[in-house]
Formats: C-alpha cells, sequence, structure tokens
C-alpha cells in the first residue's frame, strides 16, 4: 500500500540539533555554505537513486537559488515543484473543531 517514504533535506540540518535548538545562533555570513552543502546532498541523493520524491525544505530568496535547486532536479529527470507556504495557517485549511490553542501548534 502507498509509495516509499520521501527524502526530506532542510538546510536547518546545518545548524540545529536533534531537539530543535542551536549550539550557535544562525550566522549570517555561514548562509551560503548551507545553502552549498543542502546542494550537495540534494546532488547525492538524486544520483544514489534511493528516493523517488525528495523534499527541499529551504527558504529561496533569490531566482538563482531555486535554479540551482531546479536544475540538479530536472537534469536527473525529476519533476520539480516549488512551494510557497503562508506564514500563518488559514483557519478554512484546518479541521473546523480546532481550537485557537490547536491553530496555535500548527
Amino acid at each position: 500500500m502507498g509509495g516509499s517514504a520521501p527524502r526530506i533535506l532542510s538546510i536547518d540540518d546545518y545548524y540545529l540539533m536533534d531537539d530543535g535548538t542551536s549550539p550557535v545562533a544562525w550566522q549570517e555570513d555561514q548562509e551560503e555554505q548551507y545553502r552549498q552543502s543542502l546542494l550537495k546532498s540534494l546532488k547525492k541523493n538524486l544520483d544514489d537513486g534511493h528516493f523517488s520524491f525528495i523534499i527541499v525544505d529551504a527558504l529561496h530568496i533569490k531566482a538563482s537559488e531555486i535554479l540551482d535547486v531546479h536544475n540538479a532536479a530536472r537534469s536527473r529527470a525529476f519533476s520539480v515543484f516549488l512551494v510557497d507556504l503562508p506564514d500563518e495557517p488559514k483557519r478554512t485549511g484546518t479541521n473546523r473543531k480546532c481550537s485557537e490553542k490547536d491553530l496555535e501548534v500548527i
């Protein structure tokens, strides 16, 4: 039943610990290094072929950052989908029985 689980690659993995805390604050000057490490990991996962669906969790502020991910995926015959999530979840997108406290958790 169903397919294999997707692989999730997150830029957060390069500076956050398992419990979600950071041993150091986000370092703006290291952001490009984090992004390059993420791109390298994506390319390795694409080449290894273990996953048919890969989610890249990262903010892409510049078109060139999106194109780096897009080009890596497309050159290996993957389809690319871009999702822009809103800052706050909308009430209509949740179960109508959710309380305000539940929405805060979401």
